[in-house]
């Protein structure tokens, strides 16, 4: 007795498909769906034939690789390309974007990308391209202008007195400081994260400690229990 083939789950598919597509010509299923369009109504084929659409076809090897030769063409591209730039503006574009680049997953493969050594170069070239472009420094003029009218420590705090306090050092790496353009004040705990609870920093000498430049930019909106683990595990 021969043994019949066995089949893949891909085979079954495929052959399930062809064989509803030829019913689907035969004159014995024009005659069921005249019947049917004519007891249910032009809506209900329409459903059926989407959900047929959705399951089977849309599913299927031929189709995909027709899509794809159909979406090589260069007016098909073009189309794409406008309709892309067109939707990319509206509300409902604008806040799915938003939703999916606060959510934790994003963040954490942003992360595992940009820590890939072969990622690094390419994550400082497209922020300093960033920095550099209209919108970049328009946001960056924004930022600092929100941030210069919370701060109202700095008026009242005096650098020379500051750096009294603190034996004119340091307080991060012990570096050696004066009074001028390289010595900042730094806060303890920064002002971006005053400004995600709605507050604004505390005027006072104990919110506030002298450091350099490099320790200033590399503790950015750290605290400074996070900026010791950092520098420790770099």
């Amino acid at each position: 007795m021969k043994m019949k083939k066995r089949l893949s789950k891909a085979e079954k598919k495929e052959h399930r498909r062809k064989t509803l597509q030829k019913y689907h010509q035969s004159p014995k299923y024009k005659k069921v769906k005249a019947r049917y369009v004519a007891k249910a109504g032009p809506v209900a084929i329409r459903t059926y034939h989407r959900e047929y659409y959705h399951k089977e076809l849309k599913n299927s090897s031929t189709y995909k690789a027709k899509r794809k030769l159909y979406a090589q063409k260069p007016y098909v591209r073009l189309a794409s390309c406008m309709y892309q730039r067109v939707y990319s503006k509206t509300p409902k574009c604008l806040n799915r974007m938003h939703t999916y680049y606060c959510s934790a997953l994003y963040k954490k493969q942003n992360k595992l990308w940009r820590d890939l050594p072969a990622n690094k170069l390419k994550t400082a070239i497209r922020g300093l391209d960033w920095r550099m472009s209209d919108y970049g420094r328009s946001y960056k003029r924004q930022w600092n202008s929100a941030r210069r009218r919370s701060i109202n420590v700095i008026e009242f705090v005096s650098k020379e007195k500051l750096l009294k306090l603190h034996n004119y050092r340091c307080v991060y790496c012990g570096k050696l400081l004066h009074n001028d353009k390289f010595t900042h004040i730094d806060h303890l705990i920064a002002v971006a994260r005053y400004q995600k609870l709605g507050r604004l920093c505390p005027e006072s000498y104990a919110t506030v400690v002298p450091a350099c430049v490099e320790c200033n930019r590399h503790k950015s909106t750290k605290t400074p229990l996070e900026f010791i683990w950092a520098r420790a595990a770099a």
